[in-house]
């Protein structure tokens, strides 16, 4: 059953044919995830150890699996809570595969690309979240200057940017446009002055552009977590600007604005005003959204247990697992990057597995009354 759902859902089958890390990443989860079902089955150590591997290899595929890291104190607290017994070898289990994969992956890097420096979005990364914020901003540090210089240049033409979004009325069509300005941001916002500025400042452009990005976030905290959690909720939003209820509210509101900022630049910005309603959103919205609440509130209920120390079933412990797996990826893209489909089409196959578990759980429940 399990695998005749995975197969039919159109959106996760399609990342196999697209040049992306994600059908890699997403196989390897399933090996860590089913290894890890073997390990609670049976006790058996070296069950754990494989799926401590396969999340190292994930890893190396795309790092932003290192936010599974989360789920290691998870399971072992599981584990003692579950077996009423706690191992050691279960914490090197956890370890040593992570850091052999690791090593691993740093040399066959170095053996093919010698002493090159490895290239990284987190620059970029920061830049765009560092243009999202507004503030008086006051830098620091030996180039200062050209911060200083360059910020005020940012607010000049991203500034319109941050005041057109705190209009949007509507709450998924906010937390939708978010994410499309600040991948245009990341991507695109003043390419060209990012490497004159870096020589004026006499440094690298990544090291520049990532001071400068962090610089305005350590300075304005709660506009980076509000964006953050804007982009938690777009992770849930599938297909919402076509929903056929909100729809024509949107594009009135879209079509009364006299200006919306780099409107004909993002391609997939949702303030064009011509948005069709859809069928597929029909159900793939609402039922997205409804899999979140519950699969939140699995997570939670199994985090009170674990930390209440309160006695729980397999079903209910792996339901929990696979729910904080999910949900921690999510929120973990959603303040390291920003909010995109594709992110949360990798952790269809995970969520899947929550409320395969929590059926489980039911059934055994009423089959013992």
């Amino acid at each position: 059953m399990y695998t005749s759902v995975l197969i039919g859902n159109v959106w996760l089958v399609s990342l196999n044919n697209a040049i992306l890390t994600e059908s890699i990443y997403i196989s390897l989860n399933m090996l860590a995830m089913a290894a890890l079902i073997n390990f609670f089955n049976t006790g058996l150590t070296r069950y754990i150890a494989i799926f401590s591997l396969m999340i190292g290899l994930a890893i190396g595929v795309r790092p932003s699996g290192a936010a599974l890291f989360v789920l290691f104190p998870i399971i072992a607290l599981s584990a003692s809570s579950y077996f009423k017994n706690f191992k050691w070898n279960w914490v090197f289990a956890l370890i040593l595969p992570i850091i052999v994969t690791q090593t691993l992956e740093t040399a066959l890097y170095k053996s093919y690309h010698g002493n090159a420096q490895r290239e990284s979005l987190l620059p970029m990364i920061f830049f765009g979240k560092g243009a999202m914020v507004q503030g008086n901003f006051k830098f620091y540090g030996p180039y200062k200057d050209s911060l200083s210089d360059f910020s005020k240049e940012i607010d000049l033409e991203f500034g319109k940017v941050n005041d057109f979004i705190k209009e949007i009325p509507y709450f998924w069509l906010k937390n939708q446009s978010i994410p499309n300005y600040e991948i245009y941001a990341q991507m695109k916002l003043f390419r060209n002055k990012r490497d004159f500025y870096a020589e004026k400042a006499g440094v690298s452009r990544d090291i520049f552009i990532t001071e400068l990005g962090k610089q305005r976030l350590l300075q304005e905290p709660y506009q980076f977590i509000k964006i953050g959690l804007y982009n938690y909720a777009a992770s849930w939003g599938l297909r919402v600007t076509s929903f056929p209820p909100f729809l024509k509210e949107y594009n009135n509101w879209i079509k009364s604005q006299k200006y919306i900022p780099f409107n004909k630049e993002i391609k997939y910005l949702p303030m064009k005003g011509d948005k069709k309603p859809s069928i597929i959103s029909m159900l793939a919205f609402p039922g997205l959204l409804i899999v979140g609440l519950l699969s939140g509130a699995i997570g939670i209920i199994f985090l009170t247990m674990l930390i209440t120390r309160k006695k729980m079933p397999l079903p209910l412990i792996l339901s929990g697992i696979f729910s904080l797996s999910a949900h921690g990826v999510l929120i973990f893209s959603s303040f390291v990057n920003v909010a995109t489909p594709r992110y949360t089409t990798t952790q269809f196959p995970i969520l899947l597995l929550t409320f395969l578990f929590l059926f489980l759980w039911l059934k055994k429940n009423k089959e013992h009354k």
